[in-house]
C-alpha cells in the first residue's frame, strides 16, 4: 500500500520519531519509532491509529468508526504524547494519552 508523506513529529528528548503516514481521505496510519543509535531508529509498536481505535471502543463500549489520528503534542520530560481522534466532518471522537515507554494508552 502506497502512504503520502506527513510531517514527522521529533521528541524533545529527540528518542522518538511519530510518522504519519495519509493512506486516503480521513484514514491514516501513524507509527511511532526509538532511536536505537546515532541516526537509526526502529518502530517499536505498529499503527497507533488502529490501536487507540481498539482502545477507545474496549473502554467506551461502543463503536469507533474509522478514524483520524491528529498527534497534539509531546508532553515534554513524561514520555507521552497528547492526541486526538477524529471522525467524519472532524469530529473529536476522543482524546488521550499514549505513554511511549510503556507503549500502552492512558
Amino acid at each position: 500500500m502506497n502512504f503520502a508523506p506527513e510531517p514527522v513529529s521529533i521528541s524533545p528528548d529527540e528518542t522518538y520519531l511519530l510518522c504519519q503516514a495519509k493512506q486516503v481521505a480521513h484514514i491514516n496510519a501513524v507509527f511511532l519509532y526509538r532511536r536505537v543509535r546515532g541516526l537509526r531508529y526502529r518502530q517499536v509498536d505498529g499503527d497507533l491509529n488502529s490501536a487507540a481505535c481498539a482502545f477507545y471502543e474496549k473502554r467506551y463500549r461502543r463503536k469507533i468508526p474509522v478514524a483520524f489520528f491528529k498527534f497534539t503534542k509531546w508532553q515534554y520530560g513524561s514520555g507521552n504524547l497528547r492526541f486526538r481522534l477524529y471522525g467524519d466532518y472532524g469530529a473529536v471522537l476522543a482524546e488521550g494519552t499514549y505513554d511511549v515507554t510503556a507503549l500502552r494508552f492512558r
